[in-house]
């Protein structure tokens, strides 16, 4: 018998319990072929429309107007089919639409939908999703006829009131009684500054502590809104005023007012995570599976949440949005790019020109905004529109970077989400194969769901597959040398400190000196840093023939060309070999003396290139060592000085 996560990420999915509890008895060949043949179909509202000749006046941009998209939602809790509609002449086209419209606002307006004996998380579930269907509903009327529209709209008025003023009740009376416990609720899990509070139900109320009130609303405002989308998001209630426990409030981020002072928290977000959703929300998709699953049944785990949240991205791809950020990459301070491409020269191997390195790779994966349930952390939902950008990447010597909802959305999602495959293929122990296929499936099912079938059906299937496997296996490489990686990176500080504090005290000349400790400390903060990044090498392949053709296609089907970081190379084959020499020449002309002195070492060098590939420092540690090896070279010449006075003193003294 599978768990209860399992069967919480099949409901998810929409599956029902009559076809999800054979399968979890019938054990893990009966889940593979579940989520194996499941698909979705996330067709863009601009396309929909187009099906529909009297509706593509709505829909001029990829994501449609706020009423195509309430439009397209009424229809489909009303179980109006686009692919049937369509084929339909235009007129009974019109009439079917407003039928099935007519019919929703008509039993929208009779009694509410929620069972009196539900508990009262799922009354308030319940009242959530009836309130979004009736202002959907509201917003879609204006395709009604003018008479018909103008009956419905004020019934419909008064039932989203009532709606929402039952919704207001039942929350106050939920957060009221569990808030007074927070303090000696022992079955309350910590999680930074969100309290989870399990109910008797199986739901879960979780209190997220703010000092913005405005963020706080924000916050729960794009949670409804991908409720209202489809996403399997909490439900956010009305934000609350209340202090936390002191002696949890001493461990929240310390946030500081426009004049330095610490600002309370006084405010907090409630949002229950309903049954079917708290097991899912939970966990994370890289997450180490309990020992009790076999290989099987992890794979069709992994398998089902990477599928939710391709899922998910559909639905924001035909509602005109994107997640702006699904794991915290970073680049020498700024937001990792999947399509910023330069040249490189590695320390092994022919020149490169592909992705950048990943700084602190091991806490990007800590904490993804994908979860057994799906996508997370609804406030970073973005517009399209918020995509589209030119800058300046910090690495770029020229020219500027553009991107667009394609490039810095889905591509970037797209690569996100193949980064925890590989991470969870590694932490739960599937082969490189398995893991490939998890990364190739997942892509296939987003491009399968925005473009038509023959479009992906030329794609290099096994290009996809054999470049997935690639990285998979550089990846776990990488992963398992870390620990030997970090102890190199201390030796390669330590070494070259003291070899440049060392010289400073023999060396008579006091520049060189200095000179000599701030440079042999420079090559020794880029060893210290080094273990910490991802190499470029090992995500190379996955992206540059995984993800960049996948990306590619979307782009040629859209009528657009190439990619912003392809338009724009960053330097050339030349500036690639000459980072190289830098990496490798110029560390080894400085550590020469230090050797003459039987302290240099030439090791440290080659680890620098081979995990990095480039010359690479940490500027705090830098300054740090270059101060240390100066102040040693002051200090020589300060007793170089105090002792030639000392001799004029003492030769110029009538008793000498």
């Amino acid at each position: 018998m599978l768990s209860p996560i399992l069967a919480a990420v099949l409901l998810l999915q929409g599956h029902s319990w009559a076809a999800v509890v054979p399968v979890l008895r019938s054990g893990a060949a009966g889940l593979v072929q579940m989520v194996g043949i499941r698909g979705w179909a996330g067709t863009p509202d601009h396309v929909l429309f187009s099906r529909v000749p009297f509706l593509s006046s709505l829909n001029a941009l990829p994501g449609g107007s706020p009423v195509a998209q309430a439009l397209r939602r009424s229809l489909d809790r009303a179980g109006l089919s686009f692919e049937d509609t369509a084929v339909l002449p235009t007129d009974q086209q019109a009439r079917a639409v407003h039928a099935a419209l007519d019919a929703a606002a008509t039993a929208a307006l009779g009694p509410a939908a929620v069972p009196p004996e539900a508990g009262l998380s799922e009354r308030i579930a319940r009242t959530a999703d009836l309130r979004s269907a009736v202002r959907d509903l509201r917003a879609a009327l204006s395709v009604l006829p003018g008479g018909r529209r103008q009956a419905l709209e004020p019934g419909l008025a008064e039932a989203e009131a009532a709606l929402d003023a039952r919704f207001q009740a039942l929350s106050r009376e939920l957060v009221e009684s569990k808030l007074k416990d927070i303090g000696e609720n022992v079955r309350a899990a910590w999680n930074g500054r969100t309290a989870d509070i399990p109910l008797e139900d199986g739901s879960v109320l979780s209190l997220k502590w703010h000092v913005d009130d405005a963020r706080m609303a924000g916050e729960g405002s794009r949670m409804e809104e991908a409720r209202r989308y489809g996403l399997s998001a909490p439900v956010a209630l009305p934000p609350a005023r209340g202090k936390p426990p002191v002696e949890r409030e001493r461990r929240f981020p310390k946030v500081q007012g426009p004049f330095g002072e610490a600002l309370p928290y006084e405010g907090f977000l409630p949002y229950l995570k309903p049954k079917e959703l708290a097991p899912g929300y939970q966990s994370y998709l890289n997450d180490r599976l309990a020992a009790e699953f076999t290989p099987a049944e992890k794979i069709a785990l992994v398998q089902a949440a990477a599928f939710k949240a391709v899922d998910d991205m559909l639905l924001l791809f035909r509602n005109g949005l994107a997640h702006s950020t699904l794991m915290p990459l970073s680049h020498h301070g700024a937001h990792w790019e999947w399509d910023y491409w330069r040249w490189n020269q590695p320390f092994l191997g022919g020149m490169r020109y592909g992705p950048s390195f990943i700084q602190s790779w091991r806490k990007a994966f800590e904490y993804p905004n994908i979860r057994l349930s799906g996508l997370a952390d609804f406030e970073h939902l973005e517009p399209w529109r918020y995509f589209e950008v030119e800058h300046r990447h910090p690495d770029h010597r020229k020219g500027m970077v553009r991107h667009d909802a394609y490039s810095m959305g889905i591509g970037q999602n797209l690569t996100e989400l193949s980064f925890l495959l590989l991470h969870a293929g590694a932490v739960n122990r599937l082969s490189h194969g398995e893991t490939a296929r998890l990364v190739k499936d997942s892509i296939l099912r987003y491009l399968r769901g925005v473009l038509p079938g023959e479009t992906v059906a030329g794609l290099d299937e096994r290009g996809i597959l054999s470049a997935a496997r690639s990285s998979s296996r550089r990846f776990r490489l990488v992963r398992a040398a870390w620990p030997a990686l970090v102890l190199a990176g201390a030796l390669g500080v330590a070494i070259p400190i003291l070899a440049g504090a060392a010289a400073a005290g023999v060396l008579s000349n006091v520049v060189i000196a200095g000179l000599f400790g701030a440079l042999v400390a420079h090559v020794g903060a880029g060893a210290g840093h080094a273990p910490f990044n991802l190499p470029g090498t090992v995500i190379d392949p996955l992206i540059m023939r995984a993800v960049k053709p996948a990306v590619e296609l979307m782009r040629r089907n859209a009528g657009l060309v190439g990619l912003a970081a392809a338009e724009h190379p960053s330097g050339s084959p030349w500036r690639g070999r000459m980072g190289l020499l830098l990496a490798v020449a110029v560390p080894a002309a400085f550590f020469l003396p230090a050797a003459l002195f039987g302290i240099g070492t030439a090791m440290s060098i080659k680890l620098i290139a081979m995990a990095t590939g480039s010359y690479v420092a940490g500027p705090g540690l830098v300054y740090a060592a270059a101060g240390a090896g100066l102040a040693l070279a002051a200090a020589r010449l300060l007793r170089s000085v105090i002792a030639g006075l000392r001799r004029r003193s003492a030769g110029g003294s009538p008793s000498a």
